[in-house]
């Protein structure tokens, strides 16, 4: 069966763009696994502390879940901070609830709605050539050549891309 129904957690949410009002930026489109989520007002927030303090509301519903801390940057500006990175080609919908830190005129402003795609990783390798060092039996074979990635990794996780055998030995 084909079919040309998107599932839901495919899609990408359109901004109401009469947001504008109350915010002048957000995180939005393709964002790096390493990404924080953050929100700008147009006007310092009512419910402002002082930067770096943590939010003890949840400001952020996210989808699929993710664990992480909400700081206030500075008094127009909040922050969410993933405890892990974000998954690798995942779209996140994300709602803001503006209500709880800005006095809104309108209902349908207390929830701002929006989403983000992770770069989907891909890693790309250009092998430049094997080299051969020593004699007999203390010869060691080195693989050079160049890799790159479309998104941040951990040098552990890229390590795990490969390995080598010769004469039935890693």
């Amino acid at each position: 069966m084909i079919s040309c129904k998107k599932k839901a957690k495919d899609i990408i949410i359109e901004v109401d763009p009469t947001f504008g009002q109350y915010i002048s930026a957000y995180t939005s489109g393709m964002v790096s696994a390493n990404s924080t989520i953050t929100i700008r007002f147009t006007m310092p927030a009512q419910k402002f502390t002082k930067a770096g303090d943590e939010l003890d509301d949840n400001v952020f519903k996210i989808s699929p879940s993710i664990d992480g801390k909400t700081y206030w940057v500075d008094d127009q500006t909040i922050e969410f901070k993933p405890t892990n990175p974000l998954v690798s080609g995942e779209i996140y919908t994300i709602r803001f609830f503006l209500g709880k830190v800005l006095e809104v005129h309108d209902s349908r402003f207390e929830k701002f709605d929006f989403s983000i795609r992770v770069i989907p990783q891909s890693i790309d390798v250009d092998f430049d050539g094997l080299i051969i060092n020593g004699k007999d039996d203390s010869i060691t074979y080195n693989l050079e050549g160049t890799v790159r990635v479309a998104d941040y990794t951990s040098i552990e996780k890229l390590t795990k891309c490969f390995w080598a055998n010769y004469n039935s030995q890693n």
